[in-house]
């Protein structure tokens, strides 16, 4: 420290920050510092609502130096060596080195909210490290674990009372614990943006239509999800008492269910719960349909940004065998009826060679591009439009995700998660070696521009070219083209986006709510062996 006094250079910033409960020691990276596994709510009792962090840090110090455990969910869904624990409830923090000077404005605060499905994924994942995107944007983000699947967002009974979506419940905690604390990491209280992407983007859109996450944040941004998925809490408790009698709780009490084995649990929820899980219209956290709560106009008017990539269900479908129009005629009858596989096979054509695409398309405008124009278009005409992006890069790395093991590859198109890469600018660690893109210069570009939109959206509330709305021009619904070669200062955009597709799909009756897909693709196998295969 002496030396670089003397030499007119900076000292370091600092690794400690200090929190009403003690000190807390980070990782003092090249541009950022990262605090890791941080506490914002006590140890949760299972099926029970989160209580708020509030006990001093052992030695007055917390050791922040390395991410903490996921919360529970099957083991599949994890690296085997990954440790899971109820004791899950705990978030990291990313600023730029500069953040904590004394002088300097608080800087804008991201949160956010991972995927998986509200099944599995966590905030300990390193494809989630947002060290990149806040020292190149000058912003701070929080990264925050929640109780998922049957922990998160199973409904229970007690004294009368049914007790469910302790996931969001967890999600709130997290906002007024970052509300309460980032001033200390310099970060603006006062300036919150949730984002989130497939699981936890149909969190930030529920969060926007709830009234009681009314002023826990103030933007918000949707990065493919869908928030019409949703149950009632009878259906819902009836799935638990199922679950329950499978594991031999023969009644539904909360004491047999609190006893279980916790892997046990997870690994058997797996039956009702395979990629996604509903939340409970419960009277109380979510007090009722989505789309009521638009109509009612009770949901929070936030400046809010959505959208989705163009072919989100092919890494969905990945792995399936080629299949023929006769096998995706066959799935959709088998799900929904004969004349509605008729207007499906003629919107999106088919021929004899390999024909998943129009699976994948289908669902990709299902769950994604129409649950967005449709849910655009009901904020519209609360008088609250918002912005709407599709995101476009085909990669020729493949889908640059991360997981708990490795890099999934060979996915073509603009697959679901393959715009994550780009917000968190991290291409470069997540690009395979052997890519066949030799230089990423232009995903690197695409990459800026992204990071730098999501940036500017949390910093001003709007972005930072002149985008319109989506009411902006009466019909048109103009859509932002996130490709090679958009800048900040030149975006392409498309109106009407998948109009005609929406349209005819909302006159079958399969726009403008969730479809499973696990619905969508469970009959695969039987069509498939009853169908003849392609020859090649």
């Amino acid at each position: 420290m002496v030396f670089a006094g003397l030499f007119g250079q900076a000292s370091p910033a600092p690794t400690e920050v200090i929190l009403p409960y003690g000190s807390v020691r980070g990782n003092l990276l090249p541009n950022a510092r990262e605090f890791l596994g941080i506490p914002y709510a006590k140890p949760p009792a299972r099926f029970a609502a989160p209580e708020a962090w509030t006990d001093d840090f052992a030695g007055g110090l917390l050791d922040a130096m390395s991410y903490t455990a996921q919360c529970m969910q099957p083991q599949a869904a994890v690296d085997p060596s990954a440790l899971l624990s109820e004791d899950c409830l705990h978030l990291n923090v990313y600023t730029p080195c500069t953040s904590i000077s004394q002088g300097l404005k608080p800087l804008p605060v991201m949160l956010w909210l991972h995927g998986g499905g509200l099944v599995t994924g966590s905030a300990m994942l390193s494809m989630y490290n947002a060290s990149r995107l806040a020292a190149n944007e000058n912003v701070i983000v929080v990264a925050a674990n929640f109780r998922l699947g049957i922990f998160g967002f199973g409904t229970t009974q007690q004294h009368g009372s049914f007790i469910a979506n302790n996931g969001l419940l967890d999600q709130r905690m997290s906002m007024r614990w970052v509300r309460k604390h980032i001033g200390a990491f310099g970060g603006d209280s006062n300036s919150l943006t949730i984002f989130g992407q497939s699981g936890g983007a149909k969190a930030v859109g529920l969060h926007v239509l709830m009234p009681g996450s009314k002023g826990l944040f103030d933007r918000a941004i949707m990065q493919s999800g869908y928030v019409m998925d949703a149950t009632t809490v009878e259906d819902a408790s009836a799935d638990m008492t199922t679950l329950g009698k499978a594991l031999g709780c023969n009644e539904p009490s909360l004491s047999c269910l609190r006893a279980l084995n916790a892997s046990s649990l997870a690994e058997a929820s797996l039956t009702t719960y395979a990629s996604s899980i509903p939340v409970v219209i419960d009277g109380l956290v979510m007090p009722a349909w989505p789309q009521e709560l638009v109509r009612s106009d009770a949901f929070n008017h936030v400046p809010f940004l959505l959208g989705s990539n163009s072919d989100e269900a092919n890494l969905l479908l990945g792995g399936q065998q080629p299949m023929t129009a006769d096998v995706v005629r066959c799935v959709l009858e088998k799900e929904f009826n004969e004349s509605t596989a008729d207007a499906v096979m003629r919107l999106y054509g088919g021929t004899t060679a390999d024909n998943t695409i129009v699976l994948s398309q289908l669902i990709t405008d299902v769950l994604f591009a129409c649950e967005a124009r449709g849910l655009a278009r009901r904020l519209t005409e609360a008088k609250a439009a918002p912005w709407v992006y599709s995101f476009r890069r085909q990669s020729a790395c493949g889908v640059l995700l991360e997981g708990a093991t490795g890099v999934a590859t060979g996915i073509n198109g603009a697959a679901h998660g393959a715009e994550i890469a780009y917000v968190f600018q991290r291409l470069h660690e997540m690009a395979p070696e052997n890519c066949s893109v030799a230089d990423l210069e232009l995903d690197q570009s695409l990459s800026n521009t992204i990071a730098g939109v999501w940036a500017t959206f949390a910093r001003e509330g709007k972005p930072p070219v002149s985008w319109p709305r989506f009411s902006a021009m009466e019909g048109m619904e103009p859509v932002a083209v996130l490709d090679i070669g958009s800048t900040a200062d030149a975006v392409d955009f498309q109106t009407g986006f998948r109009r005609g597709q929406c349209d005819i799909l909302d006159s079958v009756g399969k726009a403008g709510m969730a479809i499973n897909v696990d619905v969508l693709t469970k009959y695969l196998p039987e069509c498939q062996s009853s169908v003849p295969a392609i020859v090649v």
